[in-house]
């Protein structure tokens, strides 16, 4: 008779414990997730920040040096300079416009598969037009533009493609490590508190 009296206490307590211990997790793993996710955030807009710098420098090294091509109206070395833009994996295209908005560059990189499927998306006449065109509506480009003006007034354009792809990938990958983290930080949390728990239990 005496257990059967005790034992209730016992079970009341020790299913309190229990109550307390899942809310306890709950509202760690809540906070955890809240922090991860916040810096996963502030990872990926730094990330993209740098990118996108990156980029806009690149743009800007390529319009000063075209200056003089312009003025010149060298195609064949303006050319030359989008070749070397479009060798960097990120770059989709290069193009320089003179001071009336006509294209003087007409060169797209036929071989890679990511201009292509732009080439057959977008409108227009010629190949680089057609880029350009499918470029302005896809969410995976972004489109960089750099005025030439060597003294205060602009005499040309560059404008640069710039693949996310890249970028958006390694984002996924680091957001899949930080979920990694989150559900390892509640599993260990989860296990410590149980461990703690049955202690006080005993």
């Amino acid at each position: 008779r005496g257990t059967g009296s005790g034992g209730e206490p016992r079970e009341d307590v020790r299913g309190g414990r229990q109550t307390e211990r899942g809310k306890t997790i709950d509202e760690l793993a809540d906070e955890r997730t809240r922090q991860q996710t916040e810096q996963q955030g502030r990872v990926a807009s730094n990330v993209r920040t740098a990118v996108m710098a990156e980029a806009q420098g690149l743009a800007n090294v390529l319009a000063s040096v075209a200056a003089p091509l312009i003025w010149d109206r060298d195609v064949p070395r303006l050319t030359d300079l989008v070749e070397l833009a479009d060798a960097r994996e990120s770059v989709l295209f290069a193009i320089y416009y003179d001071q009336y908005g006509e294209r003087m560059t007409r060169y797209v990189d036929r071989t890679d598969d990511r201009v292509r499927t732009l080439m057959e998306q977008g409108e227009g006449r010629g190949a680089a037009n057609r880029v350009l065109d499918a470029a302005s509506r896809d969410p995976n480009v972004v489109i960089i533009t750099a005025d030439i003006a060597p003294q205060g007034s602009a005499i040309g354009q560059l404008k640069l493609g710039l693949s996310l792809e890249g970028i958006n990938q390694d984002l996924a990958a680091l957001e899949q490590e930080f979920s990694a983290t989150i559900t390892g930080s509640i599993d260990a949390l989860h296990d410590t508190l149980e461990s703690e728990t049955e202690q006080v239990n005993q």
